[in-house]
């Protein structure tokens, strides 16, 4: 029995849903949780989710692009209204947080990463020192929740982390920022 359960192996879907949940048990400052490189799971579960946030809002502008903030906040916004938007994944905001992260990622050299912690694992950016971690995924599907009052909007954030207005941090501390 322990065999099966050893080899047994689990779908993408399986796998994604995984990703796309908040972790139990994740500290806020997430010191506890370990930064690894993308795997190939990863890595598709980011391309995935890039593809759906772009064809749902269909866009074909450059992720770099300012204008691509100014999308994501409106969409936000209207995911909190209660628009129902058609997406290739379960949860449209999930979408909208990689597109997002990618802006984060073209514009101001942050890095794609992972993060772990027990069973739980989860796409990440990270600045190139590793003193900060934003979970986007969970950070838009946190905020896209009407009832959820949005301290910080995606476009402050990015203002935050150009203009240094982070709080302090040291290198491969890992404070999360989101």
């Amino acid at each position: 029995m322990a065999e099966e359960q050893e080899n047994h192996t689990f779908s993408e879907k399986y796998i994604y849903m995984f990703m796309d949940a908040e972790g139990r048990g994740l500290p806020v400052d997430a010191s506890s949780v370990e930064l690894t490189d993308m795997q190939m799971r990863h890595n598709a579960f980011e391309v995935e989710m890039t593809d759906a946030a772009t064809e749902m809002l269909g866009i074909t502008l450059p992720i770099s692009d300012p204008g691509i903030v100014g999308i994501v906040e409106d969409t936000l916004k209207r995911i909190r209204s209660g628009e129902s938007f058609k997406c290739k994944t379960m949860f449209p905001a999930a979408a909208i947080g990689v597109l997002w992260a990618w802006h984060i990622v073209g514009k101001l050299n942050w890095q794609w990463r992972a993060v772990k912690k027990d069973w739980w694992e989860t796409i990440a950016i990270a600045d190139s020192e590793n003193k900060y971690v934003i979970l986007p995924v969970q950070y838009m599907r946190r905020i896209s929740d009407s009832s959820v009052e949005i301290s910080k909007w995606p476009h402050d954030i990015i203002d935050d982390i150009a203009a240094s207005r982070l709080p302090s941090s040291a290198p491969n501390r890992l404070l999360r920022l989101y």
